[in-house]
């Protein structure tokens, strides 16, 4: 039976790991505590220094960490298409948001309608 080795910083990057996922770990980009992982901003191999430094980890949950990697392969690992997808990701979450305010201004709208047709 073949061995697997685990890398060089293997046991750093799971005590990296362990700190980082203490208390309510979240996920960088819409705050999700929802199985919360690590992503690498640079693709590392095992026995290289940067896969446990924690400069080179975001917390991802599983949705995004599945989005970026269907987006990007694992080919393209790197801080500029973390860039690109995070700014993609943060617009599409404030665009979220702007549709929840409208429909919020919306209710209190006809609601402030409401009581203006009883007062009368």
């Amino acid at each position: 039976m073949k061995r697997i080795h685990k890398g060089k910083y293997y046991y750093d990057f799971q005590r990296v790991m362990e700190n980082m996922l203490r208390g309510t770990p979240k996920c960088f980009i819409c705050g999700s505590t929802k199985n919360v992982g690590p992503h690498h901003l640079r693709k590392v191999k095992r026995n290289n220094p940067a896969y446990a430094d924690r400069d080179n980890i975001v917390l991802l949950c599983r949705h995004h960490h599945s989005k970026y990697h269907n987006k990007f392969g694992n080919k393209e690992i790197n801080p500029r298409t973390f860039a690109v997808f995070l700014r993609d990701e943060l617009n599409h979450e404030l665009h979220k948001m702007d549709i929840q305010v409208r429909t919020e201004r919306n209710k209190v709208k006809r609601l402030e309608r409401e009581l203006e047709s009883l007062r009368d």
